[in-house]
């Protein structure tokens, strides 16, 4: 992102930001292509919670919605404000408290 000069993103959240409220055949496809990725990302936090890799009382599905919605959260304010410091919050916070 910094190489970038804070440009670009996430592709996705990029076309959410953009065409989901324009076109609803669009918004579906991009609600399907979010679930997948949703649920993807749920079933690596299931596994890393069945190893104890990450506290036992974390639900994966709700653990999985948060991170990608703080993600693109960080993802939003870092362009706007170009900077990496919300990438920075975004790391501490999931990685050293969260999943800690």
């Amino acid at each position: 992102f910094v190489e970038n000069d804070f440009r670009d993103g996430c592709p996705i959240g990029n076309l959410c930001l953009e065409m989901a409220d324009t076109n609803d055949a669009f918004q579906q496809k991009l609600a399907q292509t979010m679930a997948g990725l949703l649920q993807w990302q749920a079933k690596v936090l299931s596994l890393a919670k069945e190893n104890g890799e990450i506290p036992g009382h974390l639900d994966p599905v709700y653990l999985s919605s948060f991170i990608m919605s703080a993600w693109q959260g960080a993802i939003l304010q870092m362009k706007a404000m170009r900077s990496d410091e919300p990438l920075d919050v975004f790391e501490k916070m999931v990685f050293e408290k969260i999943l800690k």
